[in-house]
């Protein structure tokens, strides 16, 4: 009897842990405004780095002001930060690869000294990579009788990092004098992988602030605008029994605002990233029982 052996790799996807990192900044209130009447903070431009059980965070800080200026107009300022902390890994050695993405959670401002004081909350999540290898009976050769049984297994494969861009031209209201800011969200829909590629589905909400005009009074502007999106990425080995899991992040907000003969329009460029990972279904089948036979039996009968 000869015994056929396989090998089987596995990789897993393990949470290694959550960190929050508290940032705290002081903005110098832009010249010329009288009155601030609204503080957001967005991170763009998320980087992570791995080096052995260290992890380098950077990306930029982007915090947007308005406020009423010196002619009693609403008016706005974006302030951008460089930021760059790093992260310790325990037990880094058990794991083939580090894995770590970064976002904004929380952003709390007040104003202190003619400072615009930001206690801003950035989270961490760390995952690692394990390679498990197993060694099975896939077959028995020779005089013995063989039940084999099929497994399926759900085994981690690719991480990926996938930057795209989407350009929008938004119409605006006839009274409006001009924009102050605008705050995209992403809606991932659906993610579907099928012959090799990942499929991307959904939508951004953008908010407008702007400012329009109301019986000679400047008055603020809020306007919400969805884009609608898909996109594709060619992931090579990704099979339609592939599962792919993962958020789109926005990397930068670019705008200008373009006259045209129905009126202003609002151009938004986004840089996007789709920050994702991949698990295969991976099928093998090994012997769970089987039966030898040395020596051929015989049956005898007697009548009662």
């Amino acid at each position: 009897m000869e015994v056929l052996m396989e090998k089987l790799m596995e990789q897993e996807l393990v949470a290694l842990d959550n960190v929050q990192i508290k940032i705290e900044q002081k903005i110098a209130i832009p010249v010329g405004a009288k009155k601030v009447m609204g503080v957001s903070c967005h991170l763009f431009g998320q980087k992570t780095e791995v080096n052995q059980n260290e992890i380098t965070l950077s990306g930029n800080l982007v915090t947007r002001c308005v406020f009423m200026n010196e002619f009693d107009k609403y008016d706005s300022e974006d302030i951008s930060e460089p930021f760059e902390k790093k992260v310790t890994v325990k037990d880094y050695e058990s794991f083939n690869k580090i894995i770590a993405n970064v976002r904004l959670v929380n952003c709390r401002w007040h104003l202190a000294d003619d400072k615009i004081v930001l206690d801003n909350i950035v989270a961490v999540n760390i995952k690692g990579v394990k390679v498990h290898e197993r060694l099975i009976v896939g077959n028995l050769t020779g005089k013995v009788e063989v039940r084999k049984t099929e497994y399926q297994r759900l085994t981690f494969n690719t991480a990926m990092r996938e930057p795209f861009e989407i350009t929008e031209n938004i119409q605006l209201d006839n009274a409006c004098e001009g924009v102050l800011g605008v705050d995209v969200n992403p809606n991932l829909k659906s993610i579907l992988a099928n012959q090799g590629k990942i499929n991307l589905k959904g939508c951004f909400v953008a908010n407008i602030l702007g400012v329009k005009t109301v019986d000679s009074n400047s008055i603020p502007y809020n306007a919400t605008h969805e884009i609608e999106f898909s996109k594709s990425f060619a992931v090579n080995g990704i099979t339609e029994e592939d599962l792919a899991v993962g958020e789109v992040i926005v990397d930068s907000v670019k705008m200008h605002i373009e006259n045209t003969n129905q009126g202003a329009v609002l151009v938004l460029n986004l840089a996007v990233i789709f920050d994702g990972s991949v698990y295969c279904k991976q099928k093998f089948s090994c012997v769970s029982d089987a039966i030898c036979f040395d020596k051929e039996l015989t049956l005898q009968t007697k009548r009662l």
